[in-house]
């Protein structure tokens, strides 16, 4: 279980139907950061959206999608009022929570900080299924996703990674990122990535 072999394949993901599956992979990826923590409502949301306004790419191993990567091609154009709806929506439900409430002012402090930089292209999530993990997959996602980029003559695109709850800062230093800053939201630690394609 879990072995790559030949049968798997890169696909974009242009069918609203996987927001569902993508959704519940990132909760189990990211349980412990504020997206993985606002509810299957607004993840469903948020990969619908990306698969309208950005892009994702899945991998899939005999039919079965194991993990994805997904991006926006300009920040500006991606957080709306519905976005953040649907996380408050999901905030309400915990209310409560001391730690939620003080992720979602560190969410949007990340949102007003993200599209303060010159580059727009921002690579937002590489999720892979445990069982697939340490087999290269998460890689070959960035190379599908850059080689993507690369198509529709983007040169250059960021990353955000928490530094307390992530193993992001590990492949990206394996994979020719360079550190372009560390924002310091309310007690946690963000770094941002950049890479030319």
């Amino acid at each position: 279980m879990g072995e790559v072999t030949n049968n798997h394949k890169f696909i974009v993901i242009d069918n609203l139907t996987y927001a569902g599956k993508m959704a519940e992979m990132h909760m189990s990826a990211f349980s412990n950061v504020l997206s993985g923590q606002l509810g299957t409502a607004f993840l469903q949301y948020l990969y619908r959206t990306l698969i309208e306004r950005g892009v994702v790419i899945g991998c899939f191993v005999n039919g079965h999608l194991m993990g994805f990567v997904s991006g926006i091609f300009d920040d500006r154009n991606f957080y709306d009022r519905k976005h953040y709806l649907y996380g408050l929506r999901g905030v309400v439900t915990k209310l409560f929570s001391f730690r939620t409430i003080l992720n979602v002012l560190r969410h949007i402090k990340k949102s007003i900080s993200a599209t303060e930089g010159r580059v727009r292209t921002e690579l937002f999530s590489i999720v892979v299924l445990e069982e697939y993990k340490r087999k290269g997959i998460g890689k070959e996602l960035v190379k599908e996703f850059e080689d993507y980029l690369g198509s529709k003559g983007i040169e250059e695109y960021k990353v955000f990674t928490d530094m307390e709850f992530s193993d992001g800062s590990k492949l990206y230093g394996r994979m020719g990122f360079s550190i372009n800053r560390e924002l310091r939201l309310l007690g946690l630690t963000l770094r941002e990535y950049l890479k030319r394609i």
